[in-house]
């Protein structure tokens, strides 16, 4: 399912009135979604034509743009949540 404002919103309303848990950890969840299908619809590996179009600075400047997002998103999970396992991440500079 692709990432829609409304879906923010349900989530929004989820977490702002948690029934369950997991409620609270719906926008961090979907902010995941929304960051994988960003990358996904940038590198789209199917359309030669799009890749065709990126030189190496352009590929670049989106890595960058992509995985300042990614931080972003790191930074906005709860705290104590990766390490205890409630989120599932990969840390490419410290493997």
């Amino acid at each position: 399912m692709p990432y829609t404002q409304y879906l923010e919103e349900c989530a929004s309303s989820l977490a702002a009135d948690p029934q369950y848990p997991s409620d609270a950890r719906v926008m961090h969840v979907l902010g995941s979604m929304h960051l994988a299908e960003q990358v996904s619809c940038t590198f789209d590996h199917g359309s030669g034509e799009k890749i065709g179009e990126l030189d190496d600075d352009k590929i670049q400047l989106l890595v960058k743009a992509l995985e300042k997002r990614g931080t972003e998103w790191r930074a906005a999970l709860p705290s104590g949540s990766i390490e205890s396992g409630q989120y599932s991440v990969v840390d490419e500079e410290n493997r």
